[in-house]
């Protein structure tokens, strides 16, 4: 405990900081007293940091992690973490301030914007993403993309609108084209969405939609299977972030009503973009 007091100090000198653990495998939060900084507590799960020092310097964060091995905050923080804490001077002397927060909304800092999300969404986060960018998570149902609080995911379509920091490159690798894999049917236009049946080696027949730029490439991607009873995969790319969910076939006309939504949902919960 006073080893990481001790350390925090050291490292932030008279700069603003703030320390945060591990919670859950995916989420931290702000340490409430200094028995938090006590080693059962300070506890990595799954890819998350033990406990992570944010220090503001310069106008900039910089971020160690805590090290048992050298009991000392070391340099940097895997997974380039959300921050959860709130960096002020004398953090540590701090704690046992009265501060007011709004409980009914999770506040933190993730890939350069804070965000400000009702917990009914459920914000986790992909570390690392299996999308090659950050994602934040958000349990909400297509196609209004309002908070499910109990997701059954035993029922279609899946709860959970994740939400990626930049360009997806599965938007462009997952649109299947013939090769010896795979055999394209039929191209038409439906709905302002250019309309593939593509037919794999074991019969089965995927229909994919898609949006092809100028350029060559992706920025809407929709897979279904080739039957009404299954959901559909949609991804999109609105020019800052890319947009994974699922839906069933009858939405599908719909589709640019869904990207507005989920736009309009996400951006909302933004309260201070990267410079």
């Amino acid at each position: 405990m006073y080893s990481a007091r001790n350390s925090a100090k050291t490292i932030a000198n008279d700069n603003p900081y703030c320390i945060q653990i591990a919670t859950t495998s995916t989420a931290y939060r702000e340490i409430s007293s200094s028995v938090d900084l006590a080693g059962f507590r300070m506890k990595g799960n799954g890819p998350l940091n033990h406990a992570v020092l944010v220090v503001d310097d310069m106008g900039g964060q910089e971020l160690y992690h805590w090290s048992y091995k050298s009991n000392f905050f070391e340099e940097g923080a895997y997974g380039n973490p959300p921050i959860f804490c709130n960096p002020r001077e004398n953090f540590l002397d701090s704690l046992g301030e009265i501060e007011y927060k709004d409980e009914s909304r999770v506040s933190f800092s993730y890939a350069g914007y804070k965000f400000k999300i009702p917990k009914e969404y459920s914000p986790t986060f992909n570390i690392p993403s299996f999308a090659g960018i950050q994602m934040l998570i958000l349990s909400a149902a297509a196609p209004r993309f309002e908070p499910v609080l109990e997701p059954d995911f035993r029922k279609v379509p899946t709860v959970g609108l994740d939400v990626g920091f930049g360009y997806s490159p599965l938007i462009q690798s997952w649109r299947l084209r013939a090769d010896k894999d795979h055999q394209v049917e039929g191209q038409a236009l439906q709905n302002g969405l250019i309309v593939e049946k593509v037919r794999g080696k074991s019969d089965s027949t995927t229909v994919q939609y898609y949006v092809e730029e100028k350029d060559g490439s992706t920025q809407t991607l929709i897979r279904c299977f080739d039957s009404m009873g299954y959901q559909c995969t949609h991804m999109f790319f609105d020019g800052e972030f890319s947009y994974y969910f699922h839906h069933m076939p009858s939405d599908l006309s719909n589709w640019k009503d869904m990207h507005e939504r989920a736009k309009t949902v996400f951006r909302s919960f933004i309260k201070e973009k990267k410079a």
